[in-house]
């Protein structure tokens, strides 16, 4: 891991918080659970940020050598690239199983292990791997299976989300046809069979104002009709004495066998995820959630479950991705997290991460030292990136007072530096940056100022919170803005959008009539009006 790859929890929470995240004190009570995702959560471009981390590449590369064995693609290279094979079922399910092993080794190389384990659908394979009953390539072995399967039924049936369950129950009675896929919690379930009758019922719901969406899922996952594929036999598994307690989302009250006749019945049986939670939450006393896999998709779920079971009593939802962030804003935050509710016991010393600021915060090293190393970290890391962006040699020097654009940096370059740091440092800055902070001395200054805290401007021209400040000192502030977060998401009311304004060239004077325009190619310049100066 390079240096000032991992946030602190100040600036990782303000990026989480929208997507879910929930970081509660546990008063040094904390039990673990990684959650897996099935499909739907795979995106292009979604582990080139991890395979900075060590463990995470290795275990990718053993992935994808073992798939290839099986007859399926390069993961690998597929994952160096944004890779729109990912939007598609059938590279995607390979491709999320492969991301969540790599994400539980890099995990565990940090120290951080669960106390249980449970799988959503599909995800379901890589929770036997993380609980110790299948080695790499029995799962690899199972998703051969789910993938000649999934690929017999496609195109044949698809899913529909359903923001309810009694009266959706009530409305499907009359299509038999149709199968319950998952009762995830009561905020909905998802229905699975032929993509008639679930237009049909789609329909129906929605006249009685019960909110409905079709999954982008071209076959009818966890329905009797999988049953019918012919010619599919899956060897037997050698399977593992389990380390860690895994809770089937199939059985949950049942000690079960993740034999090959499990795997067989498994796509074809309903996914009683909430069942599932709730024997968490009451038989393993679990109050920390980790979500696995590259986007969030069950932490509403599981605050629902957490609710009807626990109240207001104290939890965490969290996640290991997510679309609009980075490894290291996601990492950084389940680390500090996890560190914070006493669940990381190593010594912080041995810690197996090389990110020298990091380990000041959480050992406590004094802030003149921790500022020190920030300073030179920040120094160094823009003349790498500004040597890069311009494809200068290594031996070519910068001049830290002379202007970015005298330079040879222009405005598309400018883009491609601040999307550089942000990667780098983990610091979003807007491209306007580069005109208020003109050069490498001054902009090495802001950005030095915005890691501890004392920045007068925000990159947004807005006043920033202290607790969204950047990396803090000592044990004692990483604590409080972690605590904070309660206190935070109090004040973040539900927002809707209600309305829409907008400007189109042309004439146009809507979407619909603007998309004609760009649909039809006609020129929607003109002369800029005479008043406007």
């Amino acid at each position: 891991m390079k240096s000032g790859h991992i946030k602190a929890a100040s600036t990782v929470v303000k990026e989480a918080l929208p997507f879910g995240a929930v970081y509660e004190d546990l008063s040094g009570s904390a039990r673990l659970a990684f959650v897996f995702t099935g499909l739907g959560t795979a995106w292009p471009g979604m582990a080139r940020d991890y395979l900075q981390y060590e463990n995470f590449s290795a275990t990718i590369e053993g992935a994808s050598k073992a798939w290839q064995e099986h007859g399926g693609e390069d993961l690998q290279a597929m994952f160096l690239t944004k890779d729109d094979r990912l939007s598609d079922p059938a590279h995607a399910h390979p491709a999320l199983v492969a991301f969540q092993l790599a994400i539980v080794d890099q995990l565990a190389a940090w120290g951080l292990n669960p106390d249980a384990v449970l799988g959503h659908s599909l995800g379901e394979v890589a929770a036997c791997y993380c609980a110790g009953i299948l080695d790499l390539d029995s799962v690899f072995t199972v998703v051969k299976l789910q993938h000649q399967l999934i690929e017999q039924v496609r195109s044949e049936g698809g899913m529909l989300f359903v923001a309810s369950r009694a009266d959706i129950f009530r409305i499907a009675e009359a299509r038999p046809e149709l199968s319950i896929a998952a009762v995830n919690s009561g905020l909905g379930c998802v229905i699975s069979g032929p993509m008639d009758l679930l237009e049909k019922l789609q329909a129906a719901a929605e006249a009685e104002s019960i909110f409905c969406r079709m999954l982008e899922i071209d076959f009818a996952a966890h329905h009797p009709s999988m049953a019918d594929s012919e010619g599919l036999n899956l060897p037997e598994l050698s399977l593992q004495e389990g380390q860690i307690k895994q809770i089937s989302s199939i059985s949950p009250a049942e000690e079960v066998i993740y034999d090959s006749s499990y795997w067989a019945e498994q796509l074809t049986s309903t996914v009683q995820f909430e069942a599932a939670l709730v024997s968490m939450i009451k038989e393993e006393q679990i109050n920390f959630f980790l979500e696995i896999g590259p986007h969030p998709a069950l932490s509403r779920d599981i605050l629902e479950v957490w609710k009807a079971e626990k109240g207001g009593q104290p939890v965490a939802v969290l996640g290991t991705g997510n679309r609009l962030g980075n490894a290291a804003s996601q990492m950084g935050l389940v680390l500090a997290a996890s560190h914070h509710a006493g669940i990381l016991k190593a010594n912080l010393q041995d810690w197996p991460l090389t990110v020298e600021a990091y380990l000041d915060v959480l050992s406590g090293e004094s802030t003149e030292r921790n500022n020190e190393k920030q300073s030179g970290v920040i120094a160094e890391t823009l003349i790498r990136l500004l040597r890069e962006t311009l494809n200068w040699t290594e031996d070519t020097t910068p001049d830290l007072r002379a202007g970015f654009m005298s330079q040879g940096l222009n405005s598309i370059l400018g883009v491609q530096f601040t999307q550089k740091i942000r990667d780098a440092l983990g610091i979003r800055i807007p491209v306007t940056a580069l005109f208020d902070y003109p050069n490498l001395r001054s902009l090495t200054q802001h950005l030095e100022a915005m890691q501890q805290g004392h920045s007068n401007t925000s990159t947004e021209q807005t006043q920033t919170p202290d607790y969204q400040a950047g990396i803090p000192t000592d044990v004692a502030i990483l604590e409080q803005q972690l605590l904070a977060l309660r206190q935070q998401q109090a004040k973040l009311d539900p927002v809707a959008v209600v309305g829409m304004a907008c400007r189109f060239p042309g004439g146009a004077n809507s979407l619909e009539a603007f998309w004609e325009m760009l649909r039809d190619g006609q020129d929607g310049t003109s002369e800029i009006p005479a008043e406007r100066w």
